[in-house]
């Protein structure tokens, strides 16, 4: 069934196969993986927390995005071996940066969503620790994580502890 024959307004999940054969571990780069699965109808589907499809993501469309990605983040001064830290929401916009770090020669550095485990002030600790760890010259955070992530970005750095 092709995209055009089905209702407006109803989100299509990209196939699992295509004409395009499958290569196991044999690239150079993981850009160059996405470069090559680009070629294909293959790509991501994004689900909300009751399963519901709410984005088709092919990865063509993931590589442009990437690409002005990656020129954003060099006309922002961005440099090859520079650290771009990602608070990592599973979204479009998660893995647009993360390879729009790697096709601007960057590292790109994924951290982790808040989790009900130890609260707000737990949460700021242990993204300041993984910041002081990272040195990333850009953070990137979803808008509502913004009061916890300037926490973090802006607490004295601090080594983890040890036990002992």
């Amino acid at each position: 069934m092709s995209e055009s024959s089905h209702a407006p307004g109803v989100i299509v999940p990209t196939p699992t196969e295509d004409a395009l054969p499958r290569r196991f571990a044999d690239f150079a780069t993981v850009g160059e993986a996405l470069d090559y699965a680009a070629q294909g109808v293959r790509g991501l589907n994004f689900h909300d927390p009751r399963g519901t499809l709410i984005r088709s993501y092919g990865f063509a469309e993931l590589r442009d995005d990437a690409i002005a990605a990656a020129y954003r983040l060099v006309a922002h001064g961005i440099a090859p071996g520079d650290r771009i830290a990602l608070v990592a929401e599973t979204g479009p916009e998660f893995a647009a940066l993360f390879f729009g770090a790697v096709y601007a020669g960057a590292w790109p550095v994924p951290l982790p969503l808040p989790t009900s485990f130890g609260g707000r002030d737990s949460y700021i600790e242990q993204l300041g620790v993984q910041l002081a760890s990272a040195e990333p010259s850009l953070l990137f955070y979803p808008a509502e994580l913004a009061g916890l992530a300037g926490a973090a970005a802006a607490a004295p750095a601090r080594p983890a502890s040890s036990a002992g």
